[in-house]
Protein backbone atom coordinates (compact mmCIF):
# COMPACT_ATOMS: atom_id res chain seq x y z
CA UNK A 1 0.00 0.00 0.00
CA UNK A 2 1.50 3.19 -1.04
CA UNK A 3 1.28 5.94 1.84
CA UNK A 4 0.74 9.08 2.22
CA UNK A 5 2.29 12.35 3.60
CA UNK A 6 0.79 16.12 3.45
CA UNK A 7 3.79 18.49 4.58
CA UNK A 8 3.92 21.91 4.90
CA UNK A 9 0.85 22.28 7.50
CA UNK A 10 0.90 25.56 9.45
CA UNK A 11 -2.42 25.76 10.94
CA UNK A 12 -4.67 23.85 13.77
CA UNK A 13 -7.46 23.91 11.05
CA UNK A 14 -6.00 21.61 8.74
CA UNK A 15 -4.23 19.14 11.48
CA UNK A 16 -8.21 18.64 12.43
CA UNK A 17 -8.96 18.07 9.19
CA UNK A 18 -6.33 16.03 7.79
CA UNK A 19 -5.67 13.69 10.87
CA UNK A 20 -6.37 10.55 9.99
CA UNK A 21 -7.36 11.11 6.18
CA UNK A 22 -3.45 10.69 5.19
CA UNK A 23 -0.56 8.45 7.31
CA UNK A 24 1.86 11.22 8.16
CA UNK A 25 1.47 15.08 8.66
CA UNK A 26 4.08 17.18 8.19
CA UNK A 27 5.44 20.42 10.15
CA UNK A 28 8.36 22.45 8.39
CA UNK A 29 11.03 24.32 10.53
CA UNK A 30 13.43 25.95 8.66
CA UNK A 31 16.82 27.79 9.46
CA UNK A 32 16.99 29.03 5.61
CA UNK A 33 13.50 29.68 4.74
CA UNK A 34 10.58 31.25 5.88
CA UNK A 35 7.18 31.43 4.16
CA UNK A 36 3.61 30.35 4.98
CA UNK A 37 4.14 26.97 5.44
CA UNK A 38 7.31 27.25 7.97
CA UNK A 39 6.95 27.00 11.80
CA UNK A 40 8.90 27.50 14.96
CA UNK A 41 9.73 24.80 16.62
CA UNK A 42 7.38 25.72 19.48
CA UNK A 43 4.44 26.03 16.55
CA UNK A 44 5.22 21.95 15.34
CA UNK A 45 5.01 20.68 19.02
CA UNK A 46 1.44 22.36 19.58
CA UNK A 47 0.17 21.68 16.06
CA UNK A 48 1.57 17.90 16.95
CA UNK A 49 0.02 17.47 19.69
CA UNK A 50 -3.80 18.29 17.86
CA UNK A 51 -2.86 15.00 16.07
CA UNK A 52 -3.92 11.87 17.75
CA UNK A 53 -4.55 9.81 14.34
CA UNK A 54 -1.46 10.11 11.84
CA UNK A 55 1.89 9.99 12.74
CA UNK A 56 3.39 13.51 13.14
CA UNK A 57 6.41 14.53 11.29
CA UNK A 58 8.98 17.61 12.11
CA UNK A 59 10.24 18.55 8.71
CA UNK A 60 13.82 19.71 10.16
CA UNK A 61 15.71 21.87 7.13
CA UNK A 62 19.23 24.21 7.63
CA UNK A 63 19.66 22.55 11.41
CA UNK A 64 22.58 20.77 12.39
CA UNK A 65 23.01 17.62 13.34
CA UNK A 66 23.45 18.90 16.98
CA UNK A 67 20.31 21.09 16.65
CA UNK A 68 17.94 18.49 15.33
CA UNK A 69 19.23 16.04 18.18
CA UNK A 70 19.03 19.09 20.77
CA UNK A 71 15.17 19.21 19.98
CA UNK A 72 13.91 16.00 20.04
CA UNK A 73 13.49 16.37 24.04
CA UNK A 74 10.75 19.13 23.09
CA UNK A 75 9.37 18.71 19.52
CA UNK A 76 7.24 15.36 20.80
CA UNK A 77 6.92 14.00 17.08
CA UNK A 78 6.72 10.35 16.00
CA UNK A 79 9.24 11.56 13.30
CA UNK A 80 12.08 13.68 12.48
CA UNK A 81 12.92 14.28 8.93
CA UNK A 82 16.66 15.24 8.74
CA UNK A 83 15.68 17.38 5.19
CA UNK A 84 18.71 17.80 3.55
CA UNK A 85 21.98 15.90 2.61
CA UNK A 86 23.56 13.91 5.87
CA UNK A 87 26.23 11.02 5.16
CA UNK A 88 24.93 7.14 6.84
CA UNK A 89 27.19 7.72 9.74
CA UNK A 90 25.67 11.05 10.74
CA UNK A 91 22.22 9.57 10.25
CA UNK A 92 23.41 6.50 12.15
CA UNK A 93 24.55 9.27 15.13
CA UNK A 94 21.19 11.31 14.77
CA UNK A 95 19.10 8.12 14.79
CA UNK A 96 20.67 6.95 17.90
CA UNK A 97 20.47 10.38 19.66
CA UNK A 98 16.43 10.03 18.53
CA UNK A 99 15.83 6.55 20.06
CA UNK A 100 15.56 7.63 23.75
CA UNK A 101 12.34 9.54 23.27
CA UNK A 102 11.07 7.20 20.85
CA UNK A 103 11.72 9.77 17.94
CA UNK A 104 11.99 7.96 14.69
CA UNK A 105 14.40 9.30 11.59
CA UNK A 106 13.38 10.29 8.45
CA UNK A 107 16.17 11.12 5.79
CA UNK A 108 16.61 12.38 2.53
CA UNK A 109 17.89 12.41 -0.99
CA UNK A 110 18.37 15.30 -2.99
CA UNK A 111 17.90 16.24 -6.84
CA UNK A 112 19.75 19.05 -7.71
CA UNK A 113 18.77 18.90 -11.21
CA UNK A 114 21.90 16.93 -12.47
CA UNK A 115 22.88 14.79 -9.57
CA UNK A 116 22.02 13.32 -6.82
CA UNK A 117 22.90 14.67 -3.26
CA UNK A 118 24.60 13.44 -0.88
CA UNK A 119 24.83 10.31 -3.19
CA UNK A 120 22.81 7.56 -5.61
CA UNK A 121 19.83 6.42 -3.30
CA UNK A 122 21.18 2.79 -4.19
CA UNK A 123 24.19 3.51 -2.62
CA UNK A 124 23.15 5.57 0.19
CA UNK A 125 20.86 2.87 0.96
CA UNK A 126 23.42 0.34 1.18
CA UNK A 127 25.76 2.85 3.31
CA UNK A 128 22.48 2.89 5.39
CA UNK A 129 22.77 -0.57 5.55
CA UNK A 130 25.88 -1.20 6.75
CA UNK A 131 25.19 1.30 9.24
CA UNK A 132 22.76 -1.11 10.56
CA UNK A 133 20.25 1.99 10.30
CA UNK A 134 16.59 1.01 9.41
CA UNK A 135 15.01 4.63 8.81
CA UNK A 136 11.00 5.78 9.18
CA UNK A 137 11.76 5.77 5.41
CA UNK A 138 14.05 7.92 2.63
CA UNK A 139 12.61 10.49 0.99
CA UNK A 140 13.49 11.27 -2.68
CA UNK A 141 12.93 14.58 -3.45
CA UNK A 142 14.24 17.95 -5.07
CA UNK A 143 16.33 20.54 -3.43
CA UNK A 144 14.06 23.19 -1.99
CA UNK A 145 14.60 26.51 -3.42
CA UNK A 146 15.72 24.94 -6.87
CA UNK A 147 13.02 24.71 -9.50
CA UNK A 148 13.94 21.48 -10.41
CA UNK A 149 11.44 18.52 -10.02
CA UNK A 150 12.11 15.00 -9.33
CA UNK A 151 12.62 12.88 -12.12
CA UNK A 152 10.28 10.36 -11.02
CA UNK A 153 11.17 6.95 -14.12
CA UNK A 154 15.12 8.40 -12.68
CA UNK A 155 14.36 8.27 -8.79
CA UNK A 156 11.83 4.95 -9.53
CA UNK A 157 15.30 2.85 -10.08
CA UNK A 158 16.20 2.75 -6.54
CA UNK A 159 13.23 0.81 -5.26
CA UNK A 160 14.80 -2.50 -6.28
CA UNK A 161 17.67 -1.31 -3.97
CA UNK A 162 15.21 -0.44 -1.04
CA UNK A 163 13.21 -3.37 -1.41
CA UNK A 164 16.26 -5.62 -1.05
CA UNK A 165 16.90 -3.94 2.43
CA UNK A 166 13.48 -3.38 3.39
CA UNK A 167 13.16 0.44 3.17
CA UNK A 168 10.28 2.67 2.58
CA UNK A 169 10.99 4.78 -0.20
CA UNK A 170 9.28 8.01 -0.67
CA UNK A 171 8.91 10.41 -3.47
CA UNK A 172 8.16 14.65 -3.15
CA UNK A 173 8.74 17.25 -5.08
CA UNK A 174 6.27 18.69 -7.25
CA UNK A 175 4.15 15.74 -6.76
CA UNK A 176 -0.33 16.93 -7.09
CA UNK A 177 -3.42 14.90 -8.01
CA UNK A 178 -4.35 13.77 -11.15
CA UNK A 179 -1.38 13.72 -12.48
CA UNK A 180 2.37 12.96 -10.69
CA UNK A 181 1.27 11.36 -7.67
CA UNK A 182 -1.01 8.77 -9.65
CA UNK A 183 2.45 8.22 -11.35
CA UNK A 184 4.62 7.88 -8.56
CA UNK A 185 2.02 5.35 -6.51
CA UNK A 186 1.16 3.24 -9.96
CA UNK A 187 5.74 3.05 -10.04
CA UNK A 188 6.02 1.66 -6.81
CA UNK A 189 7.07 4.25 -4.11
CA UNK A 190 5.60 3.53 -1.00
CA UNK A 191 5.35 6.82 0.02
CA UNK A 192 4.45 10.19 -1.90
CA UNK A 193 4.62 13.65 0.02
CA UNK A 194 2.59 16.08 -1.10
CA UNK A 195 2.54 20.02 -0.03
CA UNK A 196 1.89 22.79 -2.63
CA UNK A 197 -0.53 19.96 -4.68
CA UNK A 198 -3.36 20.08 -2.51
CA UNK A 199 -3.14 23.56 -1.07
CA UNK A 200 -6.24 25.83 -1.68
CA UNK A 201 -4.03 29.05 -1.17
CA UNK A 202 -0.34 29.12 0.26
CA UNK A 203 -0.30 27.15 3.38
CA UNK A 204 -3.72 26.28 3.12
CA UNK A 205 -4.40 22.76 2.75
CA UNK A 206 -7.48 21.65 0.71
CA UNK A 207 -9.18 18.40 2.36
CA UNK A 208 -10.75 17.70 -0.93
CA UNK A 209 -7.43 17.80 -2.68
CA UNK A 210 -5.73 15.83 0.08
CA UNK A 211 -8.78 12.88 0.04
CA UNK A 212 -7.94 12.84 -3.50
CA UNK A 213 -4.49 12.35 -2.97
CA UNK A 214 -5.30 10.00 -0.51
CA UNK A 215 -7.55 8.24 -3.03
CA UNK A 216 -5.47 7.88 -5.56
CA UNK A 217 -2.40 6.38 -3.50
CA UNK A 218 -4.71 3.32 -3.32
CA UNK A 219 -6.30 3.22 -7.12
CA UNK A 220 -3.27 4.05 -8.88
CA UNK A 221 -1.32 1.39 -7.21
CA UNK A 222 -3.38 -1.80 -8.16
Amino acid sequence: MTLVKICGISSSESVALLDGMVDYLGFVSSKMITSLRTLEPAAVTALARIASRSRTVAVLHGYTVEEAAGLANTLEVDVVQFHGPLAPREAASLAGALEPVGTRLALVVEWSGDTWRPMNPCLYIEELHGEGLMPEYVLLDATKGLRARLPLAEAAKALPCAESRGIALGAAGGLKPGGTACEAARLGFHLIDVSRGVEEAPGRKDPLLAAEIAFEARRCKL
